[in-house]
């Protein structure tokens, strides 16, 4: 996966770069369930562990920090989905606080807070479509400061 979504979303940014020899902050390789969960939620998932998830990209979301798509797990159940209200795979980040890997999280917070997108929730509230506003293919602007 890490390839693929690498090829298909990585653009180069002066932070995030391997031409600025930043590539351990390249990650495509993951979606985060839960971050550092309790003993008792990860006794949940083991019975998870080794199986593919199909997950269908919704959309792609960059700013000069981060690189993000927004995805929806296909054919799944609530018992493993996200406890991100914005399931995403990172694909960069700058990695200089607060920009770290979380803040792919407030990305998609900030471009709905703002308007930008709204985003229709399935049976579980998690994203399962999303619409741009003016119903275009594309947003270019400058969104509100992220509050720390």
């Amino acid at each position: 996966m890490k390839n693929l979504l690498k090829d298909k979303f990585f653009r180069s940014h002066e932070h995030s770069s391997p031409f600025y020899g930043n590539t351990r902050h390249i990650y495509c390789e993951h979606s985060t369930i839960e971050f550092n969960p309790r003993s008792d939620s990860m006794n949940n998932y083991k019975s998870h562990y080794g199986h593919l998830q199909k997950l269908r990209i919704l959309a792609y979301a960059e700013d000069e920090h981060a690189q993000t798509i927004l995805v929806h797990s296909v054919d799944s159940n609530d018992s493993h989905c996200s406890m991100n209200k914005y399931p995403h795979v990172t694909i960069s980040v700058s990695n200089i606080k607060p920009y770290t890997a979380v803040y792919s999280n407030n990305l998609w917070n900030r471009l709905t807070d703002d308007g930008i997108v709204e985003i229709t929730m399935d049976e579980y509230d998690k994203p399962q479509s999303i619409t741009i506003e003016d119903h275009t293919n594309e947003w270019h602007g400058k969104l509100n400061g992220m509050e720390n």
